[in-house]
């Protein structure tokens, strides 16, 4: 039998045309979506992490000795540069902003903008996140947005993060093209920021309802530096001193309520001295001067109010000034210590009680928080499927949910939480292996507070869920509720 070749040919050619046409039906899509990613106006630019292209183009705009002074959100929450600049005699780049995008790529992108005779100062948050190389792409690329040329400042340990996050990025900035883009109300908006890069927005005294975040207390472990981070620092360091400058190391506002009892001056010298020893740069500050008192801040535990700036950035002057041999006396007025703000929160109707009997709880703030199950009540909370939260329980609010405060319930699927809840503690869902709906009953995400590992221990499937379009864009693009907006929802 005598092959025809000719057909062989003619089918393998149909084949391989077939194959390609379906490779091209299947990445078209994905390239369009990429590069709308590139060609389409800013989305991000109202949001919190908008204000960094302004941030950069300040930091490379300017061309005589500077002070950088770079960070997360304390710096951008805890300088007043202004202030700074008139008493080193020279223009100041307030190069902090957020948490989540990482130290590394503040480090990364201030880099090539130091030149000979700048002075730079690092203070990032004490905790573990900040104190290593954490690096979280989709937060980079929400930053960069309509600035990619900061691009070139990725290295290139983390761009196959960034390619991996591309696709999500353009798709979501595809989605806010044709609906409403981030613009969240209130401090955590890009016209917060004035033209140095500090916050403007009015920050009259603390809002937080016990006066600090229990989510984020500091212990002073040295275990919160990453070897790797340190190493990191001191090349840094080294690129830096090698261009003429000087770098230095700071500490952030901590919130003396955050720090718990049994952290001693010892544990504050060793934790002073691992930092000398490891770190190939000076450390200008005294740890005590920047554990300051509740009242100088704002919504966090590094995040100072109007008062607190101003007293924070006296130190910070004092130190450098201090470094660099300068003797003349530097007299700052301190503001004194803003009353607490009014924190109160309004009880629903109802009370919204059926469900007290079936917790324990503990006392938070004014009220109550619920640290577990009632073993009276514990099996028969452990078949429901359905909770509301109570509003009061004896005559006292209920405020908060601590860690692992449901679990044991099995066949929670529905969770239902008002407004009088301000406070989620971290693990708040652990033990609940069902949970997949949690009904959040907010106006605002400045009505209910949240650490960044309000997840842990709960079900993969457990989603926060609203039904006003307004609150989920709120809540997607808020400064803290949106490390979670692949748990957050609009039914």
């Amino acid at each position: 039998m005598k092959l025809n070749f000719k057909n062989v040919n003619k089918e393998k050619l149909a084949f391989g045309v077939t194959a390609a046409l379906l490779i091209i039906a299947v990445l078209v899509p994905f390239i369009i979506i990429g590069v709308s990613a590139f060609l389409l106006p800013a989305q991000y630019d109202l949001s919190f992490v908008g204000a960094l292209p302004d941030k950069y183009e300040r930091l490379y705009s300017i061309d005589e000795p500077k002070v950088i002074v770079v960070g997360g959100s304390n710096i951008a929450f805890g300088l007043n540069s202004e202030l700074l600049s008139e008493h080193v005699g020279m223009p100041v780049v307030n190069f902090g902003l957020y948490a989540t995008l990482g130290t590394k790529v503040m480090l990364d992108l201030s880099e090539a903008a130091i030149g000979e005779g700048d002075i730079v100062v690092i203070a990032p948050e004490t905790n573990e996140q900040t104190l290593s190389l954490y690096f979280n792409a989709e937060t980079v690329w929400q930053a960069f947005d309509g600035k990619f040329s900061m691009l070139k400042h990725i290295k290139s340990d983390n761009r196959s993060d960034m390619v991996g996050e591309i696709f999500e990025f353009a798709s979501s900035k595809l989605g806010y093209a044709f609906g409403e883009k981030p613009d969240p109300a209130g401090v955590y908006n890009h016209a917060s920021f004035n033209e140095y890069g500090d916050i403007i927005y009015a920050r009259p005294g603390n809002i937080m309802k016990t006066g600090y975040d229990p989510t984020m207390t500091v212990d002073f472990s040295t275990d919160m530096f990453a070897e790797d981070f340190i190493d990191y620092v001191n090349e840094y360091v080294a690129k830096a001193e090698k261009k003429g400058a000087k770098v230095f190391y700071s500490f952030p506002p901590i919130n003396a309520s955050a720090v718990p009892a049994e952290v001693t001056e010892d544990t504050l010298f060793e934790y002073y001295r691992f930092i000398s020893e490891n770190l190939d740069c000076p450390v200008i500050s005294n740890i005590n001067d920047y554990i300051i008192e509740e009242d100088y801040f704002y919504d966090s535990n590094f995040h100072l109010n109007d008062a607190g700036v101003v007293l924070r950035t006296a130190n910070l002057i004092a130190d450098i000034n201090r470094e660099l041999g300068v003797t003349k006396v530097v007299s700052i007025e301190i503001p004194p210590a803003p009353p607490k703000q009014n924190t109160s929160n309004t009880i629903v109707s109802g009370d919204n009680s059926t469900y007290a009997e079936y917790f324990l709880y503990d006392e938070f703030a004014d009220g109550l928080v619920i640290t577990g199950l009632n073993p009276e009540k514990a099996e028969e909370a452990k078949g429901m499927r359905n909770i509301t939260l109570p509003a009061v329980y004896n005559g006292k609010a209920v405020l908060a949910l601590a860690a692992g405060g449901l679990s044991g319930c099995d066949e929670l699927r529905q969770l239902t939480v008002d407004k009088n809840i301000v406070q989620f503690y971290d693990g708040a869902f652990a033990g609940c292996p069902s949970l997949t709906k949690i009904i959040m009953n907010y106006t605002s995400p400045d009505e209910v507070a949240v650490g960044d590992a309000l997840f842990e221990g709960a079900a993969d499937t457990a989603r926060l869920c609203f039904s006003d379009v307004t609150v989920f864009n709120s809540f997607e693009a808020d400064y803290y509720w949106g490390v979670f907006a692949d748990r957050i929802v609009l039914e």
